[in-house]
């Protein structure tokens, strides 16, 4: 993946986020949501039955003023945190679903 992005340091200003702001891990960039890598992580390896088991935590983990600082049009927490979790559940949905329960 590194091969593929170049990250420009500085570039959009002081709150936009460094090379060293983002965990590269196989395809996904996980400074998308602004969530910990770790608990995305745990809620791929784990989701069972169309549940995300620490949707809470990942919830009391993202990094809303980070989203709006940098957003152009930020939209509320409350909207951002479930466009995040609607997000996360597709996700989990087309990529995660079909290696747990193979056709």
């Amino acid at each position: 993946m590194i091969d593929l992005v170049d990250v420009l340091d500085g570039d959009r200003g002081k709150n936009y986020p460094t090379s060293d702001d983002f965990d590269i891990s196989g395809h996904t960039l996980f400074l998308k949501w602004y969530a910990e890598p770790d608990d995305v992580m745990y809620a791929a390896m784990h989701y069972r039955n169309d549940e995300i088991p620490n949707e809470g935590v990942i919830k009391a983990t993202i990094d809303y003023t980070c989203y709006k600082a940098n957003a152009e049009k930020a939209v509320p927490k409350f909207k951002y945190y479930k466009m995040c979790m609607d997000e996360l559940k597709e996700v989990l949905d087309t990529e995660i679903k079909p290696l747990i329960n193979p056709l």
